[in-house]
């Protein structure tokens, strides 16, 4: 299972589990994992960290995804705030990313409707109304520049 890919200690504990191991018997297996270095939650987050801040997702959702795989809270944390800081990401800079993305396909739509199902999009995403407001802003501004660069 981990030559396929990395996986968190709980995670890897629920596929055994679930293909009918036994609890006691996986409980030590994963000890002895952890003890070799061939499971880290630590490891695991820091990357999985990257990757869905790579994407543009939000700290909450890239949190989400982490307790669903078994991370701890703790560990979720300090490997999204080295996250961030490693790829000079912010949660705004995050949602403005997010945003250029959707608004491709949101062309069919104008006005208030384009901004509201843009605005909707980003907060399922787990964005805060503070970023979701400066990627507005941005893809605001963007489209007036748009407008300028076509009228010269």
């Amino acid at each position: 299972m981990l030559s396929a890919r990395a996986q968190s200690s709980k995670d890897m504990e629920r596929k055994l589990v679930g293909k009918g191991e036994d609890r006691v018997i996986v409980a030590r297996a994963i000890v002895r994992l952890i003890a070799k270095g061939f499971l880290d939650d630590r490891v695991y987050a820091e990357n999985k960290a990257r990757a869905s801040l790579a994407r543009a997702r939000s700290t909450r959702r890239a949190s989400a995804e982490l307790a669903r795989k078994g991370v701890d809270p703790a560990t979720a944390s300090v490997a999204l705030e080295a996250a961030m800081r490693e790829g000079g990401h912010s949660e705004k800079s995050l949602a403005i990313e997010a945003a250029s993305k959707k608004i491709r396909s949101l062309a069919r739509y104008e006005g208030r409707e384009r901004t509201q199902r843009l605005w909707s999009w980003l907060a399922r995403q787990g964005f805060s109304p503070e970023a979701i407001r400066a990627a507005l802003s941005s893809m605001a501004l963007a489209a007036s520049e748009l407008e300028t660069e076509t009228d010269e």
